[in-house]
């Protein structure tokens, strides 16, 4: 005990370096795992944040089959707006984690909702034939089924993660 003491007297400096070095290298540590824990987070909210894009576009997909159904066109033409415009936001912001498929599926689908929406903006002049009418649903078939597999991919890579 006395050795120890004579030890720690002659070689304090020493033995405070060391616990210094060990404290540090334990907030090394500490600090890495909470950087790591907070690159995870923000990946899942990354991951939440495109579902939730595309969930909104679906809902919208499916509204614009009402409005269609009972010949709101002024609705019309404003939903499938909103839906191009949704699907030019998640081909830009999300770009990176999509693949090439999906990309393709959304730009078809952002093609859809344009048809609609040349049909719907001259549908207040000249009503559309029943023709065009049938080819708009088709459309809007389409456009829902094209954002509905986009939206299940989103929600399982969600899913996936956690």
């Amino acid at each position: 005990m006395i050795a120890a003491g004579r030890f720690l007297a002659a070689n304090w400096g020493n033995v405070a370096s060391i616990l210094g070095l060990i404290v540090s290298l334990a907030t090394l540590l500490v600090a890495r795992k909470a950087k790591e824990s907070a690159d995870a987070a923000k990946a899942e909210a990354r991951r939440r944040s495109r579902a939730e894009d595309f969930q909104e576009a679906h809902t919208r997909s499916e509204q614009l089959g009402l409005f269609i159904r009972d010949a709101k066109w002024d609705i019309v033409f404003l939903r499938s707006q909103e839906i191009v415009s949704a699907c030019s936001l998640v081909l830009r912001r999300w770009s990176d984690e999509l693949t090439e498929a999906s990309k393709t599926q959304i730009v078809l689908a952002r093609e859809q909702a344009g048809s609609i929406a040349r049909v719907a903006m001259r549908a207040h002049r000249i009503p559309p034939t029943e023709h065009q009418v049938l080819n708009v649903s088709a459309a809007q078939r389409r456009l829902n089924e094209l954002l509905s597999a986009e939206l299940g991919e989103s929600l399982r890579v969600v899913e996936r993660s956690e």
